[in-house]
């Protein structure tokens, strides 16, 4: 006697169907085969769009940066007025100074407009000269005192 296996189908109406073991195994496996590759399909589409949205966020913050960084070129082509003072009467009558390659005149003892990025240099190089100044006025009354206490003379 063969071993048959019966599967049902309930509905409105009952309906047997018998059908062989190995047939049953065989569809059963099947069954299976397609859990796992949707289980992978599943998984491989939820990677894809946690992908899809990390990509979508990188763009979206180098998006807004650019327009910071277009913005803050914008700025630094408009014009402000700069005055430098005339300086000694030995240096020159002009400032030269450059950014990124490219050299700009600027007369000294005039109020004219440069581009703001310009002044920003020229600010920058002023608060510079201006800390250099107090060091070496610090360190040169520093040695003044170390000198009257007679530090040097051994």
């Amino acid at each position: 006697m063969d071993v048959k296996e019966t599967a049902a189908k309930k509905s409105a109406k009952t309906e047997t169907v018998e059908i062989p073991k190995e047939q049953l195994e065989q569809l059963m496996s099947g069954y299976e085969d397609m859990k796992n590759q949707i289980a992978v399909l599943t998984k491989q589409t939820v990677e894809n769009d946690n992908f899809r949205k990390s990509t979508d966020l990188k763009r979206q913050e180098e998006e807004r940066l650019l327009k910071i960084v277009e913005e803050e070129n914008a700025k630094g082509e408009e014009l402000v007025d700069v005055h430098l003072d005339m300086g000694s009467l030995r240096s020159n009558k002009n400032a030269e100074v450059s950014i990124n390659g490219v050299q700009n005149i600027v007369p000294k003892g005039e109020t004219v407009q440069v581009k703001r990025s310009l002044k920003e240099v020229i600010d920058n190089a002023n608060k510079q000269k201006a800390i250099a100044l107090d060091l070496q006025d610090r360190m040169s009354a520093e040695y003044a005192e170390a000198e009257a206490k007679g530090v040097f003379n051994a």
